[in-house]
């Protein structure tokens, strides 16, 4: 038999004991091996979930997953596994787990992603937290003075990551399509648009997510790292609402409204 028949094994008769006999109340049963991670398994998990009936959500955790996760804890490590170094991802590496996570996420947000947010059947907010947050449900400031969990609108997977809808507000349009969101002094044919504010979350910066959510909100969760002063966001844009074209305004052609 195969290393990873008898992993597929394994998984089965993990996953049957925790339902017929378990000592615990649990949410998410994690199956965490040093075998390297494959699509198959994340497959594997999810037909056994609906086979068995199981009550609870099954997460599949491979070796790279795990030194991600251990990467981003550094003081438990330093603390506890002193000796334990964890070698620097190859670029090779990199790619897989970007196109791995990128794969998850659209199999398992195809209810949203495929959809416009006006004909989904599921509502869009979801919850994104910092690795780091020790204080939830509560609200503290990290050292950038960001939140480090907040509600946000689940909008679209680009080439370069999850973008989010954080924010509708007005921006004012120039006839040479530069806009600012200040509002100007003076000025002929300015227009005052509605846009939605949409920023993107790299898929490396993405450590998990949690589809069920929790006792406060029961919705999906993300964690991520905050690593862009203080936001886990890497990039931002506006795209103008009501409109069928998708009207987007760019960083690049915001106007200094001192010049």
């Amino acid at each position: 038999m195969s290393l990873k028949s008898e992993l597929l094994n394994d998984i089965k008769g993990t996953l049957i004991q925790l339902k017929t006999e378990p000592k615990i109340h649990f949410t998410t049963a994690y199956i965490a091996t040093n075998m390297s991670e494959h699509t198959d398994y994340d497959d594997y998990c999810a037909e056994l979930k609906g086979e068995l009936q199981l009550p609870f959500s099954v997460v599949f955790w491979g070796w790279e997953h795990i030194q991600q996760q251990a990467s981003a804890s550094q003081h438990t490590l330093k603390r506890h596994y002193p000796q334990f170094n964890i070698q620097t991802t190859s670029t090779e590496q990199q790619v897989v787990s970007r196109l791995q996570m990128r794969n998850r996420i659209r199999k398992d947000f195809a209810d949203w992603l495929q959809y416009d947010a006006g004909q989904r059947k599921r509502r869009s907010r979801m919850i994104i937290h910092s690795i780091d947050d020790k204080h939830y449900p509560e609200h503290v400031l990290n050292a950038d003075g960001q939140y480090q969990w907040f509600g946000a609108e689940i909008d679209s997977l680009k080439h370069n990551g999850l973008s989010f809808i954080t924010d509708l507000k007005e921006i004012y349009v120039y006839p040479n399509n530069q806009w600012t969101d200040k509002l100007p002094f003076e000025g002929k044919n300015i227009s005052i648009v509605q846009v939605a504010q949409i920023q993107t979350i790299a898929l490396d910066d993405i450590i998990e997510y949690d589809l069920r959510g929790d006792e406060h909100y029961l919705c999906p969760h993300f964690f991520c790292r905050f690593n862009h002063k203080g936001q886990p966001f890497t990039s931002r844009y506006y795209r103008r609402l009501k409109d069928m074209r998708y009207i987007t305004y760019e960083e690049d052609t915001r106007k200094n409204i001192n010049e």
